[in-house]
C-alpha cells in the first residue's frame, strides 16, 4: 500500500510557488522575444500634407516598422491583417504614417465620427508616447477610419484603466482623456486597407533637454471584426496600451 503523506497541506504549500512560477514561464513563452524594441525616427526637411493617403515620396525615405503580435484574443500569437508604421519628423513636428493592411476592406468598422468618440465599436489606431522615458506617464493619440482625434494623458502607467472607450472622459483611473492636444490626423481607404497620417508638433509634448531624444513608444491596432487587439512591442492580454514600461523605444533629434 502507497504511504499516505502525514502533512499534506505542506505538501500542497511547496509544490504551489513551483507551479505558480511554470504557470508565469508558460504565460512568457507566448510573447516573441522581441522585448525592447527600436525605431528610429527619419529627419526631413519639409513634411508631407496630412491628407491621410501616404502617397508622397517622402514616406518611402524610411523603413517601415512591422511585426506587431496579437495582445488579444491571441496573447503573442500572429496577427490576421498586416500593420506597417513609418516615422518621420522635421524641426517642427513628428509624423506618424500607419498601413493598416486589410483583405477584405469592406469589412473595416468606421465607428463615431466625434473626437475622443468609443474606440470599442471600431477599428483603430493608436500611439503611445512616454517622451520622459519614465515608464510611468506619457500621450495617446489615436484615431479610426472615420479620421476622428483620440488624446490623452497617462499618469501611474493607467493605473490598469483604458480601453479607449468615453467612460474614461476626466481625469480618473490613470489616463485624462480631458487633455485635447493640438494636432492632425487625416485618414483614407482604398482595397487595399485604411490608413492613417498624423502631424505632432514638438510644441504640443514635453520632454526632457537635449537635442538627442530616446522616448517610449508603441503602437495599438484594434479590428473590430475579429475583437483583435494587435501590438508592435508585446504586452501581456492583463495589461494595455498605457503600460508604458513594455514600450519600444524612438530614436530622434528633437528641438529644445
Amino acid at each position: 500500500m502507497r504511504p499516505v503523506a502525514r502533512h499534506p497541506q505542506r505538501v500542497f504549500m511547496r509544490v504551489t510557488p513551483i507551479l505558480l512560477v511554470v504557470a508565469s514561464l508558460c504565460s512568457a513563452a507566448t510573447l516573441p522575444a522581441q522585448q525592447n524594441r527600436t525605431a528610429r525616427g527619419t529627419r526631413i526637411s519639409t513634411g508631407p500634407s496630412i491628407d491621410g493617403r501616404l502617397e508622397e515620396g517622402v514616406w518611402g525615405s524610411t523603413p517601415p516598422l512591422s511585426g506587431f503580435v496579437q495582445r488579444e484574443p491571441r496573447e503573442g500569437q500572429a496577427v490576421s491583417e498586416r500593420t506597417e508604421i513609418r516615422i518621420l519628423y522635421d524641426d517642427d513636428a513628428l509624423y506618424i504614417g500607419a498601413w493598416m493592411y486589410d483583405r477584405n476592406p469592406s469589412a473595416i468598422v468606421f465607428g463615431q465620427t466625434l473626437r475622443d468618440a468609443s474606440l470599442n465599436d471600431a477599428d483603430a489606431f493608436l500611439m503611445v508616447l512616454d517622451t520622459y522615458r519614465d515608464q510611468q506617464n506619457g500621450f495617446v493619440f489615436g484615431t479610426t477610419p472615420a479620421g476622428i482625434e483620440y488624446d490623452g494623458q497617462i499618469s501611474n502607467e493607467g493605473q490598469g484603466g483604458g480601453g479607449g472607450g468615453r467612460q474614461q472622459r476626466g481625469s480618473g483611473g490613470g489616463f485624462n482623456l480631458n487633455w485635447d492636444g493640438s494636432w492632425q490626423v487625416a485618414t483614407s481607404r482604398d482595397e487595399s486597407g485604411w490608413y492613417a497620417e498624423m502631424r505632432i508638433p514638438f510644441s504640443t509634448l514635453r520632454y526632457g533637454v537635449g537635442d538627442q531624444q530616446i522616448w517610449g513608444i508603441n503602437f495599438e491596432r484594434k479590428i473590430r471584426r475579429n475583437s483583435e487587439q494587435s501590438v508592435w512591442s508585446p504586452i501581456p492580454r492583463q495589461f494595455n496600451l498605457y503600460r508604458v514600461s513594455m514600450a519600444g523605444t524612438l530614436e530622434l533629434e528633437a528641438p529644445t
